[in-house]
């Protein structure tokens, strides 16, 4: 019989059942092609695993992956040797596979947290440790309930160039009659802390924190003054003639202002991938001011001496003069924020909004961005910012950039930049706040971290600072006082120790 009229045949006498057949054939055949790759890949990636060769077993498994392979000891061999290799992102990912075979497997919760920890993501490992196995807990290294997980401490000193006293042509303006200009001097900081873990993944944070700066009221004025002409003799006495003379003066008032303030942050995390932070500052501001004011007084000398009586006429004259007043003033700024991070493998996206009323100003501050970690590891890390700074009248939009790489195997470096107008912004949850009257511009803090133990970790930072401050000289109709600006430069080092419980 011909093939043709055979298969024809078949078709014709059994449809339904030679078409099942046929696909439970193709079924099969695959079924058995693809044990054979299974045991070749399952015997490739053990061989590869036991020899630590974890580049060979990182190629094979993601060609086994490819194709369509795909169980837990294979993710938890591909995870442990992305582990080994320091790339925790991806380790994380093949580590979360593992589970989803099987959801209370030991290693791969031990092996999860270990990696999130070792991004230093400790609340999503506190969320890990949370829901794992009582074994899975006894290898990972969190502890349960409330504890003093660290603390810190940071001194500092800012230094400022360019915003000098100015002399009086400069200060009084174009009027060259009136001028007041506040001068920013050196400033010393100290802040210290305490974390504290009260469930795994939940940290909170509290700390305190303390600037003095130095500043200097300087005012250019007249001085008006009543000056003896001349003097005519005559034979019953004299006359004494005056005339009204000024003098250009600058006069200044060394004064402080002393800011102490108190911060708080809790963040939580409610999923492994999901962290929440809030925080909030109350800052108290203490600061003495000079203020000058315009008087009048009467400037009397003699004006005829009468010798025959031996008698005097006073002349009187009404002259305008400044006089200047001292108070202290005391007011409380504050700032909150709070923050969403979620991470997708090497990639963390994050959104923020802040409020706070400063120098008497409610500011709404809208955050968005995120941190990319090219080799899966804190060993270099970019993150990138993009903030809209509604001042209610204005919205300023601010950049801000951190990239960081591991330089030694105990050091860090990272450098921190801030573009636009940041007047009045709230960085890093509203731990550092720019209430200064100074107009900021530009910000560069590159920062050195030093791991010296598991225990101890020091920092060094240096920061440099571009900004505007400004003076007020009296305009030629002497009502009112025009605003002028010059460019000042600031720069500042600190340094701090953590100790880690």
């Amino acid at each position: 019989m011909n093939k043709y009229k055979f298969w024809n045949v078949l078709f014709k006498l059994f449809p339904i059942r030679f078409g099942l057949f046929i696909i439970n054939l193709l079924v099969m055949t695959n079924v058995f092609a693809q044990s054979d790759d299974y045991k070749s890949v399952d015997s490739l990636t053990t061989d590869s695993y036991f020899r630590k060769d974890w580049s060979t077993l990182n190629k094979t498994g993601k060609l086994a992956l490819q194709s369509g392979i795909d169980y837990y000891y294979l993710r938890m061999r591909l995870g442990i040797a992305s582990y080994e290799q320091r790339n925790y992102a991806i380790a994380e990912k093949h580590f979360r596979k593992a589970l989803l075979f099987n959801q209370y497997d030991v290693n791969a919760q031990s092996y999860l947290a270990g990696s999130l920890l070792e991004s230093f993501r400790l609340t999503e490992a506190g969320h890990v440790f949370n829901r794992s196995t009582p074994t899975a807990k006894q290898f990972i290294p969190i502890r349960k309930g409330f504890r003093l997980s660290a603390i810190h401490s940071d001194f500092g000193m800012i230094t400022r160039n360019g915003n000098r006293a100015l002399q009086f042509k400069t200060l009084a303006g174009e009027s060259a009659v009136y001028g007041q200009q506040r001068v920013y001097g050196g400033s010393r900081i100290f802040d210290a802390g305490a974390f504290l873990q009260l469930r795994p993944n939940l940290m909170y944070y509290i700390g305190y924190q303390l600037i003095d700066t130095k500043v200097t009221d300087r005012f250019a004025y007249i001085e008006t003054f009543m000056k003896r002409d001349s003097t005519a003799v005559f034979d019953w006495g004299s006359a004494h003639y005056y005339e009204v003379d000024t003098l250009q003066k600058t006069i200044d008032f060394e004064h402080l202002i002393n800011q102490k303030s108190v911060y708080m942050q809790a963040q939580w995390s409610p999923s492994s991938r999901l962290s929440l932070t809030a925080g909030g500052q109350l800052i108290r501001i203490r600061q003495t001011n000079t203020y000058a004011e315009q008087s009048t007084y009467q400037a009397i000398d003699t004006a005829y001496y009468i010798t025959a009586t031996d008698s005097v006429a006073m002349f009187t004259l009404d002259l305008n003069r400044m006089v200047f007043q001292q108070d202290t003033t005391t007011h409380l700024d504050w700032a909150t924020s709070i923050k969403a991070n979620y991470t997708f493998g090497k990639l963390e996206a994050l959104a923020g909004f802040n409020f706070s009323s400063l120098n008497g100003n409610k500011i709404k501050q809208y955050t968005l961005g995120f941190c990319y970690l090219p080799f899966g590891n804190k060993d270099l890390y970019n993150q990138t910012e993009v903030i809209a700074l509604d001042n209610s009248s204005t919205t300023n939009i601010i950049l801000k950039e951190i990239v960081g790489i591991k330089l030694l195997s105990p050091v860090w470096f990272e450098i921190r930049l801030l573009m636009g107008n940041i007047d009045r912004y709230s960085d890093q949850g509203a731990y550092i706040v720019y209430n200064s009257p100074e107009l900021v511009h530009l910000r560069i803090e590159p920062t050195i971290f030093v791991i010296v133990s598991k225990h101890l970790w020091l920092q060094l930072s240096y920061k440099y600072q571009k900004a505007e401050s400004f003076y007020y000289s009296a305009i030629p109709n002497l009502t009112q006082l025009s605003e002028n600006s010059i460019n000042n430069q600031s720069y500042s080092i600190i340094g701090g120790i953590k100790w880690i419980m």
